[in-house]
């Protein structure tokens, strides 16, 4: 065993080793762009589509430079209700989300790509 724990930050931090992440997407010209949503498959479960093979745009090529510095894949998917949020914090301290922000707080998805 050889410990790792002497590299900096930025090297432990550069390789997500191939992992894999599901990213929430919605499109908002010219940063992300669908190129024909009616390709992309639906998952009834989740009331997604994947749309990783349909998307274009300035925040996508990003989002693709990402992945290949920090060594790890993705799927982008989209709501079908296509909503953004709210977040609404209750007197208890009880979080309720709707939109791509539940679905990242309801661990479907691990980050939102979007403007």
């Amino acid at each position: 065993y050889i410990p790792r724990l002497n590299l900096r930050f930025e090297e432990r931090r550069r390789n997500f080793q191939r992992y894999h992440l599901k990213a929430m997407t919605e499109e908002e010209s010219p940063y992300i762009i669908f190129s024909n949503l009616s390709l992309a498959e639906f998952d009834q479960q989740s009331q997604t589509y994947d749309v990783t093979k349909l998307v274009q745009g300035m925040y996508h090529d990003i989002f693709i430079i990402l992945q290949e510095t920090l060594n790890f894949t993705a799927t982008l998917h989209k709501r079908k209700d296509g909503k953004w949020g709210p977040l609404t914090i209750l007197p208890d301290g009880t979080i309720e989300a709707e939109g791509i922000i539940e679905s990242v707080l309801s661990g479907f998805s691990e980050m939102i790509v979007a403007r």
